[in-house]
């Protein structure tokens, strides 16, 4: 990869060295290193914001490519190290404060994850099924139903161990979700519907979807699209996806 008109070689998979050494690169080379001066606060902070952001993409991408990966998407070294995927995570990273990075979403992955999934079909007769399933975390409980091939989930994860608590373990009861598959009529009639993965995040990108529809006019396909913003609210950060037309005004 070529860095301020320098060529850079480096080992590829299975190691995720070289891969990474661009990537890092990449991140930086827009900023005026050498004024900041070596060993500065500057230069420190924005080094190791780029090498944690690295990390977050080599534990979700990089694998040995000779190997078959159980999430079936190829190890995508030439996305990593493009200049179009750093000029993207550029703008994740702060110069005044740290940040706890997750993994870019490789292209034709489009942010599938490998723990919930949503489906929404219907048939020639009309019926609609909305429906969304998730066993929470990468391979649920590590457990397989015998005879079956179907994984159990670990979703009591997602309880309250503290007792006397509004979810706190209980016998027979279950567990908390965020999941949402929607069905929206219109005169009596379905109209569309929708759903998706993405944990605590689900019911605001749903609502926001159905809001773009409804009251600005989008298809469905330009409602899922259309960038989106979340937040927990209590002391969290608003979250706002950098697609918005109008950012500056939104930050």
């Amino acid at each position: 990869g070529p860095y301020r008109g320098f060529g850079v070689t480096s080992m590829p998979p299975a190691s995720s060295g070289g891969t990474h050494v661009i990537q890092i690169l990449n991140l930086l080379e827009h900023l005026d290193v050498a004024a900041m001066g070596f060993g500065s606060v500057a230069a420190v902070h924005h080094f190791l914001e780029a090498l944690k952001l690295a990390f977050a993409d080599r534990t979700e991408h990089l694998a040995d490519p000779d190997t078959p990966n159980p999430r079936i998407v190829a190890v995508p070294v030439d996305w990593l190290t493009s200049k179009a995927y750093a000029a993207a995570r550029r703008h994740d990273i702060s110069a005044t404060r740290a940040t706890e990075f997750t993994a870019g979403s490789a292209p034709g992955t489009d942010g599938e994850g490998a723990c919930t999934t949503h489906l929404t079909v219907i048939d020639s007769d009309g019926a609609i099924v909305s429906t969304t399933q998730t066993i929470n975390a990468l391979f649920g409980a590590r457990a397989v139903v015998a005879g079956t091939g179907m994984m159990l989930n670990n979703c009591m994860a997602l309880m309250d161990p503290v007792p006397g608590r509004t979810n706190s373990i209980a016998p027979g009861k279950r567990v908390l979700s965020s999941m949402s598959p929607t069905i929206v009529e219109r005169d009596g009639r379905p109209w569309f519907a929708l759903g998706t993965p993405g944990g605590n995040r689900i019911f605001a990108a749903v609502t926001q979807a159905i809001l773009n529809v409804i009251d600005h006019g989008m298809t469905l396909q330009q409602a899922v699209e259309a960038p989106r913003v979340w937040t927990m609210g209590m002391g969290s950060p608003v979250l706002v996806e950098d697609t918005f037309p109008n950012l500056a005004e939104l930050v």
